[in-house]
């Protein structure tokens, strides 16, 4: 049904109209010997219609009309044959259509009423294509092999490489074996049984540098089906020196500072006992008793520990020298959060914080654990990152605060972690929040990759916070990096590339050239079961009661245009032929 109609050349539509009015006025103009006859008034309107009509013609006028009602199945990798031939039974005109990556989807002269969508389903960067279309995706089971797959790329000597997943539908006595860089089997895993399996591997990191450990899949023969690549960034090891303050004893802190301690770190205590007495403890330094809190004695601190009430006590001395630590020497703060932290006004502790009404956290897919919390989320904001999200929801977050970081989190009673026999996890969570927010080496740059796994050919996004005015980013083969300054903060810069091959990728700024980057491209081939597992997935969020606008059903085609032409030709005809016969009233 036409409900609206339009022009192609629209943009004319001025010109064309003084032009119209110039023709009218001159052709009127040479009849005006005949005004007052009736020849007048009927060549006069016949000039008109065909000046209308003549300008139509050139506007060219078009009209939304509703589109076809074919069915076409769109096939994509991994489709099931018996699937497509239950469509095509059900629908004996169905147009089959191939997908492919970065392609048209639907022809222009295909309208269809609806759209199935069979196997993976459609890369995440082409699913626009077919926003205005009916699409059903008719999900499938899993195909065998790694579902999912979660490890960190980031380390330091001493930590623990662990390597979380699901595996679907495995063979029997088919093994994963994680392999180190110099292809030395470091642990490994043997399926028992054909369902799916959650598997963890781990391996200890004791040398300074970037390596490329390998997840491979070998059948009972030992001969290799599949190998993945697990690139690892591991630092050399830096003891931080923190200072913790508590307003009166907590098991919270009781185990946070033993696990520091464990690992090398100089920890000073400062417990609040009663009114004026306060508990000191020392952890592998000599005793520097802290009474107040000055510049002098924060300077060899990485980082501060405190609770809510002890910052709230701070005397406004105590405060100013806090801030100016974390401003000018990049202190780090943690406040451990108490039910009094989520009202407060403090400037500090100003992280939008939104009730909640939960007293759990989402699964954390690192670990399969869901965390005791305060009723509480972190509500979005510009000026803070977060550095735990657990579904959809922000855990534990930072904010800078000069060239240091302020950090807290929802997260209530995390030493039951330990008291569950889930140490490592406990580990994991805490070496996560103290590492990101702890005094760090002078630096001017500060590189941040939006997705964790990226691929040759694909786009690549990233984040620069750099001191650096107007920042000039090159690639490893010399090619400019065109950058995007954000709004808000003008040390933050976006970015976004195509590598071409994989591996190592090094980026650098061109202002600074000891200013490299390296973050690390899958080829094509690595983690593919995990790529076709996620597309399944979005496909089947994205298409699942999405009902297209009837509006979205139309596209513009031109109208017929003949019976404009019919009635130029008979007025132009009209108006040559008149004057050729005589003196008449035509």
């Amino acid at each position: 049904m036409i409900e609206t109609i339009s022009f192609v050349n629209e943009s004319w539509t001025l010109p064309i109209i003084i032009a119209a009015v110039i023709l009218l006025l001159l052709f009127i103009w040479k009849e005006l010997p005949n005004l007052g006859q009736t020849r007048f008034y009927l060549r006069s309107i016949s000039a008109l219609v065909v000046i209308i009509c003549l300008s139509l013609i050139i506007l060219k006028p078009q009209s939304a009309q509703e589109l076809g009602s074919n069915n076409v199945v769109l096939i994509t990798r991994n489709h099931n044959a018996n699937q497509l031939d239950s469509l095509e039974n059900s629908h004996p005109k169905l147009i089959r259509l191939a997908y492919s990556e970065n392609s048209k989807i639907i022809p222009d002269s295909l309208y269809p009423d609806s759209l199935f969508v069979i196997g993976n389903g459609v890369e995440e960067y082409d699913l626009y294509k077919l926003e205005n279309t009916s699409v059903k995706y008719l999900n499938q089971n899993s195909a065998p092999g790694i579902t999912k797959i979660y490890f960190k790329n980031q380390f330091k000597i001493g930590d623990e490489l662990r390597l979380k997943g699901i595996y679907a539908n495995p063979e029997i006595e088919n093994q994963l074996v994680l392999k180190g860089p110099a292809n030395t089997s470091l642990d490994s895993i043997e399926f028992k049984d054909e369902e799916s399996l959650q598997f963890q591997l781990k391996s200890n990191l004791k040398i300074e540098g970037n390596f490329i450990y390998h997840l491979e899949e070998r059948d009972t023969v030992g001969k290799i089906l599949s190998s993945n690549s697990i690139p690892i960034k591991i630092q050399g090891l830096k003891p931080m020196q923190v200072l913790i303050l508590n307003a009166f004893p907590t098991f919270e802190t009781k185990y946070l500072k033993n696990f520091l301690a464990e690992k090398g770190n100089k920890v000073v205590s400062r417990i609040q006992l009663t009114k004026g007495l306060y508990k000191f403890e020392y952890f592998n330094l000599a005793k520097v008793p802290i009474s107040r809190l000055a510049a002098e004695n924060l300077n060899p601190f990485d980082l501060v520990v405190m609770d809510y009430q002890s910052l709230s006590y701070l005397s406004s001395a105590e405060k100013n020298a806090l801030e100016q630590a974390i401003k000018e020497q990049g202190l780090g703060l943690f406040i451990q959060p108490s039910s009094a932290t989520f009202s407060s006004n403090n400037p500090l502790i100003d992280f939008n914080f939104k009730n909640d009404y939960k007293s759990r956290t989402e699964t954390d897919e690192r670990t399969e654990l869901a965390y005791s919390k305060f009723p509480y989320r972190f509500g979005k904001s510009n000026l803070s990152q977060p550095l735990h999200i657990f579904g959809t929801d922000t855990i534990s977050t930072y904010k800078i605060l000069g060239s240091g970081r302020i950090a807290t989190t929802v997260l209530d009673k995390t030493y039951e972690l330990i008291l569950k026999g889930n140490e490592d996890d406990y580990q994991l969570l805490w070496t996560d929040i103290l590492n990101e927010i702890s005094k760090r080496t002078e630096i001017f740059s500060e590189w941040e990759v939006e997705k964790s796994f990226n691929y040759e050919n694909e786009k690549l996004d990233f984040k620069l916070r750099t001191a650096i005015k107007n920042p000039e980013i090159t690639d490893a083969d010399g090619n400019r990096i065109a950058l995007m300054q954000d709004v808000d903060l003008p040390n933050l810069w976006y970015g976004s590339t195509f590598p071409k091959k994989a591996g190592w990728n090094s980026f650098k700024i061109g202002q600074d050239s000891t200013q490299v980057f390296t973050t690390y491209v899958y080829n094509e081939k690595d983690w593919q079961s995990v790529r076709e597992n996620n597309t399944r997935e979005l496909n089947k969020v994205y298409y699942q009661n999405r009902e297209v606008d009837a509006k979205a059903r139309q596209a513009l085609r031109p109208s017929n245009l003949i019976y404009l032409y019919l009635i130029v030709l008979l007025g132009l005809g009209y108006l040559w032929f008149a004057p050729k016969i005589g003196d008449t009233k035509f």
